[in-house]
């Protein structure tokens, strides 16, 4: 199981994204450097930026081994679902999404 996010992905941020997690990290860990992220720290991530908004659910569905991110803030209309093979990954996309 993958534990954290690889530098590949942190590539992806543009630099507003960037701006956000750093700022969030610093504020978090007092680090003014671009984090490789755990689980861990996505989900603490998630809580920060989205508690205001609604909720969120991380849930690994049985046979399949996916793992999925859903947000919700009451209304089908504003609700995601991010997935992937790995927890890790699903919650990086869910990450980008909120930054």
């Amino acid at each position: 199981m993958k534990q954290k996010v690889d530098f590949t992905q942190l590539v992806e941020l543009e630099d507003a994204q960037k701006n956000e997690l750093l700022k969030w990290w610093n504020e978090k860990k007092g680090c003014a450097d671009v984090p490789l992220l755990s689980i861990g720290e996505m989900i603490e991530l998630l809580r920060d930026f989205n508690l205001e908004k609604g909720r969120f659910c991380v849930a690994v569905e049985g046979q399949s081994g996916t793992s999925v991110v859903d947000f919700s803030n009451g209304s089908e209309q504003l609700s995601s679902s991010f997935e992937d093979r790995e927890i890790c990954d699903a919650l990086w996309k869910a990450v980008k999404s909120v930054l």
